[in-house]
């Protein structure tokens, strides 16, 4: 019998959901009253496994569980190209209101299927939570793979919103960077900054904040009294 490593943290690999798989998965778990599964396609590139495309096959499921009817299932894969057989790997099921993880079932399911590379995606609303086991040359599984949603953007986007936010939002946000006042000792963080009565103010390097927030955000973490 094969040993089975289990790989819990540091994935070095992520699973990606395209945009028309993420909608799909989005509209299904609201219109289903119970579990669901769908089959997807994948394509791998570097460390980035990106689900394609899905289908809904037929299948038994209530609100604890779900499987597909193998003879539906059968006939669905004489229909998928013999060079796309190992690329439909990946399994989409949904636990609605239980939150995501990987039960007895689900663990089942997955050691039966007789793929190389097997994708695993398990959700509740927008809470998403990856998995791949490999068959060979080791049997090995990577669990807790982030799971993101390609949203097919381009460069351009981003220049553009980037323009757009430096021409419509004014920032007032707080720099503490050599600012003398109201903190002192300004080489660590929040919580090692002494406080600077008033009359120590430094005008000079106030940068126009508001004194009274300042103060009342002092006074709020360490009990400082006027």
């Amino acid at each position: 019998m094969k040993k089975k490593a289990n790989v819990a943290t540091g994935s070095p690999v992520r699973i990606v959901l395209s945009l028309a798989v993420a909608r799909m998965l989005h509209v299904y778990q609201e219109v289903a009253e119970t579990e669901i599964l769908l089959v997807g396609l994948t394509r791998i590139e570097g460390n980035v496994i990106t689900v394609e495309d899905a289908v809904l096959l037929p299948q038994s499921a209530n609100r604890s569980s779900v499987e597909l009817d193998q003879e539906a299932y059968a006939d669905w894969i004489e229909t998928v190209p013999d060079e796309d057989l190992t690329k439909w790997n990946c399994w989409l099921h949904t636990h609605p209101g239980m939150g995501v993880f990987w039960s007895a079932t689900d663990d089942e399911n997955i050691a039966r299927q007789d793929m190389p590379l097997l994708v695993s995606v398990v959700a509740d609303g927008s809470m998403m939570l990856g998995r791949i086991d490999l068959r060979e040359p080791l049997s090995v599984t990577i669990n807790h793979v982030p799971v993101e949603i390609d949203l097919d953007i381009d460069e351009e986007a981003y220049e553009l919103a980037g323009e757009e936010i430096k021409n419509k939002i004014c920032s007032s946000q707080v720099s503490a960077c050599d600012n003398a006042w109201p903190f002192d000792d300004r080489e660590g963080f929040l919580d090692s900054w002494g406080y600077i009565q008033e009359e120590d103010w430094d005008d000079d390097q106030s940068f126009g904040h508001d004194r009274t927030f300042e103060e009342y955000l002092m006074s709020e973490q360490y009990g400082e009294e006027e």
